[in-house]
């Protein structure tokens, strides 16, 4: 029997709470706590509870059972009362909540920036056909590798066009794809005959450098284009007139392509040699023909010319030499009469070199000359006055020295203008033009 009451109830504890604590009842409780039956009652033996529950009620408060402890208790929950309530008993040591605890399971910040990059890296790449695998690799082209693939290359990219070429001349030398069967595909598929003839010029730059570049490069070339019976020159110029096919072999560099004499070291050589003009108009007809272009050569006239016009010490200019000039210069512009230009830029050339921007009249003299004599026309003179490419010191000074005589020649040549009722938007283009060139230019030094 528990410990009876102090007024005698000797029966003991009775019901026992959630909590081990006695009632006022008298009964003993789970650890000994028996209660009276009054008021004053209560039990004989102490509290042997641990010292985290002994402190959830005083003497005093209404017992464990009462409203306010249950609803504390009872809004726990499951979770470990001695975590919440602060305490801890004897010999636990502190638990920290599930919320606060580290998982290391959960991955770290640095492996997941790896992860995202690896994820970026892993990306799909284009794929590359056979051809563009070869291009890239520097193999030697295969009729079978330009038929898949050139339909999918750009061409008019001028990486792309150079690598082609150069895998296109490695076939070409190792025999694993032929000349005209090259020219097909390159028509087939190229956006158009000019954008084909440049391609094929690129490959034959490259073929010269594949067999040893020089004149042995040329040479083996050469050999290579008359075993395969091949006519390379007729490919390269379509519809090219005979001054432009020479400008574009020029510009890609396979002159020696042509083969034959240099024409401009041929006329270079003989006026050197103190032969007059006519003498120069023999031998050029006489090394490439009468009908052939040699508008190549203007320049070197140009230059001899204007050394002969304005030589320095000489108060005024030998106009007179400009008509000595004229036969040579018509056979050398004949079929392309804009190459008359670099006559012009060589006479520039000369009176600003020997003469300089003080003496106006014989920059004038020199181009008057040039149209009497109908050596030039006003349209080359037009060309000479809008060209910014040539990079012939004195052009802006000469320009102004010319200035009115060209204006005077333009307004001599000018289109007879529509009746009234019938200008149009034409019409007035040209005279916002003509507005434009009344006015004397000015240059900024």
């Amino acid at each position: 029997s528990g410990g009876g009451g102090r007024m005698g109830g000797g029966m003991g504890g009775g019901y026992r709470d959630r909590y081990g604590d006695g009632g006022r009842s008298g009964f003993r409780d789970k650890y000994g706590g028996g209660g009276g039956w009054g008021r004053d009652g209560g039990g004989g033996s102490r509290d042997t509870r641990p010292a985290h529950l002994r402190g959830l009620f005083r003497k005093g408060d209404s017992g464990p059972d009462s409203s306010a402890t249950r609803n504390a208790f009872s809004s726990l929950g499951s979770q470990d009362v001695r975590v919440q309530l602060g305490g801890r008993g004897p010999g636990l040591k502190m638990m920290a909540p599930a919320t606060m605890r580290r998982d290391d399971s959960a991955p770290k910040r640095e492996d997941s920036k790896k992860e995202a990059e690896k994820k970026e890296t892993a990306k799909p790449q284009k794929r590359l056909t056979p051809l563009e695998k070869a291009l890239e690799e520097k193999e030697p082209a295969t009729n079978k590798l330009l038929k898949g693939g050139l339909k999918k290359l750009d061409m008019a990219d001028e990486v792309v066009a150079e690598k082609l070429a150069v895998s296109i001349a490695k076939g070409l030398k190792e025999d694993t794809i032929m000349f005209d069967q090259v020219e097909a595909l390159l028509l087939k598929f190229a956006l158009s005959e000019g954008q084909a003839a440049r391609q094929l010029a690129m490959v034959f730059a490259k073929l010269k450098i594949e067999c040893g570049d020089g004149e042995e490069g040329e040479a083996a070339v050469k050999k290579l284009v008359e075993d395969n019976k091949y006519d390379a020159l007729k490919a390269l110029k379509r519809k090219k007139t005979s001054a432009e096919f020479n400008t574009f072999l020029k510009k890609l560099n396979i002159e020696w392509l042509k083969g034959g004499p240099d024409i401009n070291s041929v006329v270079q050589d003989a006026l050197d040699d103190g032969k007059n003009p006519e003498e120069v108009v023999q031998i050029v007809n006489k090394t490439i023909g009468e009908k052939e272009d040699a508008s190549t050569c203007v320049r070197v006239i140009g230059d001899h010319l204007a050394a002969k016009v304005y030589v320095k010490g000489e108060k005024k200019p030998n106009i007179k030499e400009i008509k000595a000039y004229k036969p040579l210069i018509a056979r050398c512009t004949q079929g392309n009469e804009d190459a008359g230009v670099h006559i012009l830029f060589g006479l520039q050339g000369g009176w600003y070199k020997n003469y300089g921007r003080g003496e106006k009249k014989a920059a004038l003299a020199a181009f008057q000359e040039l149209s009497e004599l109908k050596i030039i026309s006003h349209e080359t003179f037009e060309i000479w006055r809008a060209d910014r490419a040539d990079k012939t010191k004195g052009k802006p000074d000469c320009l102004l020295a010319v200035f009115k005589f060209l204006t005077e020649l333009r307004a001599k040549n000018k289109p007879i203008e529509p009746e009234e009722g019938e200008e149009g938007a034409e019409g007035e283009e040209f005279g916002e033009e003509e507005e434009e060139f009344e006015h004397a230019p000015t240059f900024i030094n």
